[in-house]
């Protein structure tokens, strides 16, 4: 790999991260690829993507890695803008033919930036429309997926679903001896200690104060959820755990029985519950 392309994955990786691990891997993947002039399939949206009222319900699909705009990630990698998501609520807060708002979760969560502020968006209009706010995961709800999934009025997952992974990643690559190797000497001047972190190798205050940052992005995480559901109990379990839907492993309690979520159910009986009635 290029050294132009060793410090784009480097600072792609270096960012604060709601997702799971196995996801970021593969982001970074698709994007040395791309850069490095691969040819990647484009990935189109279907129909299913796009918002759609259904029986008084206004349905918002979140699939994919969630980021503020998405751009080059949703086309390579398929996913959901965070101005997308908030574009698409806005309208549906507006829809006099829906009673209903859902949010329709397949995600492994995504990048920091826009997500809590959206999730103070869905915490503060929930509070002001008289329309009941859903979360429904079909698949995976995770990390910034269930971050804004815990700030509707109920949520709830099909028994194949998961739902979890409550904390944030970032990965620190040092590359210094691949540049060695090819016989590159590199000089970082910096103005301070915490200056350029990842331009070289790490210092151990770089890695505290980097742990520190992923320490108070966790804190705020829970924060958010814990104010939205307190019946769950961050100190019984570790918060990254990804839980299912029903389970008989007392090590491993299922999304409703530790407080994640408020029942198994499809979305057709969803639907049923609640339709619009017509007058």
């Amino acid at each position: 790999m290029s050294n132009q392309l060793s410090h784009v994955t480097a600072a792609l990786m270096m960012e604060p991260w709601l997702i799971t691990e196995a996801r970021l891997n593969a982001l970074v993947e698709i994007v040395e690829v791309h850069l490095a002039g691969g040819k990647i399939p484009a990935i189109e949206k279907s129909k299913d993507d796009a918002p759609w009222t259904q029986a008084g319900i206004d349905f918002i699909p979140v699939f994919g890695t969630i980021a503020p705009k998405i751009g080059l990630m949703e086309n390579l990698s398929g996913g959901t803008s965070i101005s997308d998501l908030r574009d698409a609520f806005a309208t549906a807060l507006e829809n006099p033919d829906s009673n209903c708002i859902a949010f329709l979760f397949d995600t492994p969560g995504g990048h920091v930036k826009g997500g809590f502020e959206f999730a103070d968006e869905i915490a503060s209009m929930r509070s002001k429309t008289q329309k009941t706010v859903l979360a429904h995961a079909e698949g995976q709800c995770c990390s910034l997926g269930y971050l804004l999934a815990s700030q509707c009025d109920q949520i709830s997952m099909t028994v194949g679903s998961e739902v979890g992974s409550i904390g944030v990643i970032s990965t620190i690559t040092n590359r210094d001896r691949q540049l060695r190797n090819d016989g590159v000497e590199k000089t970082v001047l910096r103005s301070s200690p915490l200056k350029g972190i990842g331009a070289d190798a790490l210092t151990g205050p770089q890695i505290e104060h980097l742990q520190a940052r992923i320490g108070e992005w966790n804190k705020l995480f829970q924060l958010y959820v814990g104010r939205a559901r307190e019946g769950v109990d961050f100190s019984a379990l570790d918060s990254a755990a990804v839980l299912p839907a029903q389970s008989t492993n007392e090590k491993l309690p299922s999304a409703v029985d530790f407080g994640l979520v408020d029942r198994v159910t499809t979305r057709d009986a969803l639907i049923a519950t609640h339709v619009k009635k017509s007058i």
